[in-house]
Formats: C-alpha cells, sequence, structure tokens
C-alpha cells in the first residue's frame, strides 16, 4: 500500500480504529498514537503511546490541567501541548529499523506548522524504504493540505466514517 492516511472528523474515531485494524495483535507496527485522557468523565487532554511498547507519555492537556514536568509548552486552541512528548516521540524513534508498518497520529494544525510531530513525520517518510506501510492519522479537513506540505502525491485514503467495500 505504501502510504496510508487515515482520516474522517474531528471525535470520528480514527485512533480507535488505529488501535483496533492495526494495532492490536500486531507485533510488525510501530509508531505513536494520541490517546484520550479522561478525568472522570471529561477529557482534559491526550498522551502519546507507544504502538509497540505501550509506553505513555503525556501530550496535551487543557490548561488547568498541566502535568507535573511539563515545562516547555505550546498552546493550541484549548490544549497545552508538552513539548517533551514530541522529543521523546522522537526519542523512540531515531533508531527505528526495517518493519511491516509505521503510524504517526496525528498529523494536524501544528505540523503544518512546523510544530508537534511535524519533524517526525519527516523523518519517517524519509525513511520509507524501511516500511511496507506508513499510516499518518489527518483531520478530514487537513489531508490536502497535509500532503502537500509532506510531498506526498501519492497514498491510499481511508476514511473510518465511511462503510468498507
Amino acid at each position: 500500500m505504501g502510504i496510508v492516511i487515515i482520516t474522517g472528523g474531528i471525535d470520528s474515531g480514527k485512533t480507535t480504529w488505529c488501535i483496533e485494524n492495526l494495532v492490536e495483535g500486531n507485533a510488525q507496527i510501530d509508531g505513536v498514537l494520541s490517546l484520550k485522557v479522561f478525568r472522570h468523565t471529561k477529557r482534559i487532554g491526550y498522551d502519546i503511546l507507544r504502538a509497540k511498547t505501550g509506553e505513555r507519555f503525556p501530550l496535551a492537556r487543557l490548561r488547568g490541567c498541566i502535568p507535573l514536568g511539563c515545562r516547555e509548552r505550546l498552546e493550541l486552541g484549548i490544549f497545552s501541548f508538552c513539548m517533551s512528548a514530541f522529543r521523546k516521540a522522537e526519542e523512540w524513534f531515531e533508531d527505528i529499523g526495517p518493519m511491516e508498518s509505521f503510524v504517526i497520529d496525528e498529523v494536524g494544525h501544528l505540523e503544518l506548522k512546523g510544530e508537534g510531530f511535524h519533524d517526525l513525520a519527516v523523518s519517517i517518510l524519509g525513511k520509507r524504504h524501511l516500511f511496507e506501510n506508513i499510516y499518518l492519522v489527518v483531520r478530514k479537513s487537513l489531508v490536502e493540505s497535509v500532503a502537500f506540505d509532506l510531498n506526498i502525491s501519492d497514498y491510499t485514503l481511508i476514511d473510518v466514517e465511511q462503510p468498507l467495500h
């Protein structure tokens, strides 16, 4: 397949789709997933999860819920992103070797500004010969912008909101 963009609207189940269809039971995939974090029943932010090891690290929180140790922050909308999470993700994968698949959840507004997982996405795409498939999770409204920004001209699109045929 090559490069696959997993898309859908906000809260459409893109991450859940990746977990259920790519990660669960698959030892030949690695990458970073962005998992919602709840306090009681209210979403307060996101953690990153390394697909292969299950290691978690705080990524973003509502401004009143920022975890200890999140000193360098980047504000976007209602969330404050921990810059150390992006460095952690790059660290996880700096010496990655060949494998079947790699996933980055999510490439969005931050990445289009050269921040967030942008450098990780560029690095992994530059090593595409190491992977059979690279999966990028991208909000539906940003697919064309992300493809242009990352110089991706040939990709398969999977819309989690559309039934499979």
